[in-house]
């Protein structure tokens, strides 16, 4: 390209790069700025200074991961700059990992077989598109390391494994890098139709050519791939990290000591002053520590250090991607402050958890990113029960989560935690209802007055119990709830027959099974709460 060219011209008049790679925080400032042109020329010079030398594989990598925040404004600006410039390889692939980031979003996590049908069917079409961006970018400079990636990212969930193999091999042959094979190792995964062989082969092939400042990325490689994906040949790896100080181990270290069922003061200390560094942020293994060893003497708690760091990263992330979910999760968590009591004993006090106000908006944030998961639906349904119950059930509570609920049973596809849930939730409605009636209180007067007993509570509480058991029946994972205790049966069967001799609840009553199933309710979430 034109500007790549003259980059590289004035360098070799000059001897040496004339042009910075310009920084994240100036390529955010021109897309928001939807100044197409600058932005389309600081990854020129961007691309200039990786193919001469200046700036790393992992420095190119960090300039894209502009365009997979989640704000609504970067999302338009990158959507609106490919549609300007679908000839622009930076411009497609910008597109691509934006479109392939908010797929992920919303599909989330879960297997397959378990998200709701529109998350699916919206996920695979953003995957589709964002892949045939890839390779359209890629088809028009082989050497922008993002555009591969992209491709090589998407190679298992778009079931094109063989495509995403070739771009590796080319990479890795022309502009061998350590991300480039690490991306690639997850082509080996057996959920989609790899091998610990193929694996193996991918580290050992490529491996020796990637290897910077002498490291043994062959090994590296096998490690990353065993621990992360195949869960295997720990000993041989443990072998390795004896025989080589490369830093890059010290998170296995950590690792193999926290599963080790009786580790060496040696390790302990090493996992202990591991958690202290100010780049660690790993909540699950530090947590851990605590519970395993930080009682030893010598050691001590280091959970809570390792999650205020967290915290100081989730904010400074959600400045620029205010929907990250990693980030939302981490903010949303409770933190404490540690002391040694007089009895030389740890102390945990609360400290620094989330305000009220902060809650809810970290709960809507996740809400608003990922629409279909039926765990954000239930758990700001949750905090606002709970709440209703610490101020004495307000009247004006008592309902107001049934919207909720119900979109957490049909995006879990009416599994029966979430149907149990509900069905718990109309029981206590009802113990409420009946707790007031006669108490002579004006608002609660007013409020059994306006309440549509058999509408709000019975006939609802009819529904999802037929649709409960019959999940169950049908064999669906039930976590949460056991039977009805003997009460309550007695409870619903009487409910269950005053509706039928009032002819109330005909349909939860008598309709088939699959015409019983919820539908999405509409929430005005910022009215929540």
């Amino acid at each position: 390209m034109v500007v790549r060219f003259l980059v590289f011209a004035l360098a070799l008049i000059c001897g040496q790069s004339l042009l910075a790679a310009p920084s994240a925080e100036t390529i955010r400032a021109s897309l928001l700025a939807h100044d197409f042109d600058m932005l389309t020329a600081d990854l020129e010079a961007s691309q200039a200074a990786f193919d001469a030398g200046d700036i790393s594989d992992e420095d190119l990598r960090r300039l894209f991961e502009v365009f997979t925040s989640s704000s609504p404004d970067v999302i338009e600006a990158v959507a609106e700059w490919e549609r300007k410039s679908p000839d622009l390889p930076y411009a497609t692939t910008a597109r691509g990992w934006s479109l392939y980031i908010t797929a992920s979003r919303i599909r989330g996590e879960d297997f397959a077989r378990d998200p709701y049908p529109e998350a699916l069917r919206l996920h695979r079409e953003m995957l589709e598109r964002a892949f045939l961006l890839a390779m359209r970018a890629y088809g028009m400079d082989p050497s922008l390391i993002p555009a591969s990636d992209l491709i090589i990212a998407l190679g298992n969930s778009t079931s094109r494994q063989e495509q995403a193999l070739v771009v590796v091999e080319r990479v890795m042959s022309e502009q061998p890098n350590a991300g480039t094979l690490r991306r690639a190792i997850w082509l080996a995964h057996p959920g989609w139709g790899g091998s610990s062989e193929l694996a193996d082969a991918l580290c050992a092939f490529f491996g020796p050519n990637a290897s910077p400042n002498g490291a043994d990325l062959t090994r590296q490689c096998i490690t990353y791939a065993s621990r992360e994906i195949f869960g295997h040949r720990m000993e041989e790896i443990r072998t390795w990290m004896k025989e080589d100080p490369d830093p890059w181990y010290d998170y296995y270290r950590v690792w193999a000591t926290l599963f080790d069922k009786s580790p060496n003061a040696e390790d302990l200390a090493f996992a202990h002053r591991y958690f202290q560094d100010s780049e660690v942020r790993d909540l699950r293994l530090s947590k851990m520590f605590d519970q395993r060893y930080s009682m030893r003497p010598g050691l001590s708690p280091v959970h809570h250090l390792v999650l205020e760091r967290s915290k100081d990263w989730a904010r400074a992330v959600l400045e620029t991607d205010p929907y990250e979910l990693s980030a939302l999760d981490v903010l949303l968590s409770d933190t404490v402050r540690v002391t040694k009591g007089a009895d030389n004993n740890w102390m945990f006090t609360p400290s620094g958890s989330p305000t009220r106000d902060e809650r809810l908006d970290y709960m809507r944030r996740r809400l608003y990113a990922a629409p279909y998961n039926p765990d954000f639906w239930e758990d700001y349904a949750r905090f606002l029960n709970n709440e209703n119950k610490q101020a004495g059930y307000p009247v004006e509570g008592i309902f107001a989560t049934d919207t909720l609920m119900i979109n957490a049973i049909v995006y879990s596809k009416h599994r029966p935690d979430w149907l149990g849930d509900f069905v718990e939730r109309k029981f206590k409605q009802l113990e409420f209802l009946e707790w007031i009636t006669g108490q002579g209180k004006p608002d609660w007067d007013r409020f059994i007055a306006e309440t549509d007993r058999n509408a709000q509570i019975i006939c609802p509480l009819i529904r999802a119990n037929r649709l409960f058991d019959a999940m169950r029946l049908a064999g669906l994972e039930n976590r949460r709830h056991k039977d009805l205790s003997v009460f309550k049966q007695q409870k619903l069967r009487a409910e269950t027959e005053r509706a039928a001799s009032e002819g109330q609840c005909e349909n939860e009553r008598l309709a088939p099974i699959e015409a019983l199933w919820f539908t999405p309710v509409e929430v005005d979430l910022a009215a929540m709460g």
